[in-house]
């Protein structure tokens, strides 16, 4: 048993017992002496009794439970209910097998569940996880590597990369991946990570974002956004999205820069994690002279985008408060605090961006259902398709497809003709995208059971408008009509 006296600790008549934490310090706990104690001594009066007290379990059952919060996590994808989850355990000089262990149980699963773990690890930092106790799950981990190789033949490449995120999530220390100790245990590990970490894979990176982003305005397709960002395979760069994104949209339109708040929220948490997003707008801070050269107002921009994060609780607001943080981004933080700090602050930065694809959803619907409407009077492709861009939405294009389909279904032959020509125009003039009108379609095929009460013969009405679509070259030619449908 550990017994030691704590440095610094002043003598006031007092006995401290002692927590064995996970970075091996000692952090005391005191209880004041009693003078009416039948016991009492008065030459104790003024010191320290240490006594080290006992973790709730284990290291063999604190093992044992760790298994099945990762096996939930790979499954359920809930980041918080795993945090909740190990910091109940209440067991933190173990903490360096939460690193052991989520790593060598993701090794053999996919990008998503490594990426997972290695946002998980984030989220523990340093609250709960010091960087001690992780460099100490790494180094077993490294022991391990030739054990881990006989279940998993590239575990050394996936090991430096699980290590080189944990560096540029700043969980473990650059210093780490120069070691003495930690290269004499596995080399090709570190040497790898050194490479992720310096080599040219941030270029490559960056590069690769634009053509994302450019395709992004035009499609407004999150999850495409999301497929794409991932198949890059460069989680330790993930924060480049936020700065990249925001930066690119500042010369755009409102309608770039709401698509833009909403990705970041969508991406969060999974493909980017908070601490990501802090830094992507700390790079912007470094950048907001430069930035505004090309754009005046890049500074007033970038508060926004930023007030808008922490609404969206993508940011914590505490980002706001940190000493390092408001020194860095200066005006732009007191900016951002001043929207926040207004009357009614969350719906005017829900709006931010203004109407377009900032305005509510039922609005959104309500416009689509008059265009329609007023086009099956007067039969006008062009006022329809000017109305149509109006919205300024190309996200929520599928929904004009499925609306557009849902109006035709109790229409004669006439009517729905009308339709399925108005969505041909629409996809020739490039106004409504093939992903969106498979979209569309998809949904209405989930819609069938509530759509027959109203029309019996909806199915088949749905299936010869998907295959009118097919021969249009409006959704292609590999799509399936539903068994079923037809």
């Amino acid at each position: 048993m550990k017994v030691a006296m704590a440095k610094g600790l002043q003598k006031m008549g007092k006995k401290a017992t002692i927590n064995a934490t996970d970075d091996g310090s000692l952090h005391p706990h005191r209880e004041p002496l009693d003078d009416r104690d039948p016991v009492y001594d008065s030459e104790e009066d003024g010191q320290y009794y240490l006594v080290a007290t006992k973790s709730a379990m284990d290291l063999q059952e604190f093992k044992e439970r760790l298994r099945p919060i990762f096996d939930e996590l790979f499954v359920a994808e809930d980041l918080d209910e795993s945090v909740q989850r190990i910091t109940e355990l209440a067991c933190p000089e173990y903490n360096f097998e939460v690193v052991k262990r989520a790593v060598s149980f993701s090794l053999d699963k996919g990008q998503k569940q490594q990426n997972l773990v290695s946002t998980l690890l984030s989220r523990l930092h340093p609250e709960y996880l010091s960087s001690d106790a992780a460099m100490k799950g790494f180094e077993r981990l490294l022991e391990l590597t030739d054990e881990l190789e006989l279940d998993v033949p590239n575990a050394r490449s996936l090991l430096a990369a699980a290590l080189a995120r944990a560096v540029q999530d700043e969980v473990v220390p650059v210093a780490f991946l120069s070691d003495p100790s930690m290269m004499q245990i596995c080399s090709v590990v570190l040497a790898e990570a050194n490479r992720l970490v310096y080599g040219n894979r941030l270029t490559d990176f960056k590069a690769s974002l634009k053509p994302i982003f450019q395709e992004f305005f035009v499609s407004a397709d999150y999850e495409e956004v999301a497929r794409r960002i991932q198949e890059l395979d460069c989680p330790e760069y993930s924060y480049e999205v936020v700065k990249r994104a925001i930066s690119f949209s500042l010369d755009k339109r409102e309608r770039e820069r709401e698509l833009v708040s909403k990705l970041i929220n969508f991406l969060y948490p999974t493909t980017l994690a908070s601490k990501a997003v802090c830094k992507g707008f700390e790079r912007l801070f470094e950048l907001a002279d430069e930035l505004a050269l090309d754009v005046p107002n890049a500074k007033a921009l970038v508060a926004t985008f930023l007030a808008r994060a922490v609404v969206d609780e993508v940011i914590p607001p505490s980002f706001l408060m940190n000493g390092y943080t408001m020194g860095l981004g200066g005006d732009v933080i007191a900016e951002a605090k001043s929207m926040l700090n207004r009357e009614h602050a969350s719906a005017r930065l829900d709006r931010i961006w203004g109407p377009g694809d900032g305005r509510p959803v039922k609005e959104l619907k309500v416009a689509v259902d008059q265009l329609l409407q007023e086009y099956l009077l007067a039969g006008d492709y062009e006022e329809a398709s000017r109305c149509v861009r109006e919205l300024s939405a190309p996200f929520f294009h599928h929904e004009i497809v499925k609306r557009a389909v849902v109006t035709a279904l109790d229409k004669d032959e006439a009517g729905r003709e009308r339709i399925a020509s108005l969505l041909l125009h629409l996809h020739k003039n490039d106004i409504v995208s093939t992903r969106q009108f498979e979209q569309g379609f998809g949904r209405l095929y989930g819609l069938v059971s509530d759509l027959v009460l109203d029309v019996p013969d909806t199915p088949r009405i749905l299936a010869t408008f998907a295959k009118r679509a097919v021969a249009d070259g409006v959704l292609p030619p590999d799509f399936r009509v539903p068994i079923g449908t037809n």
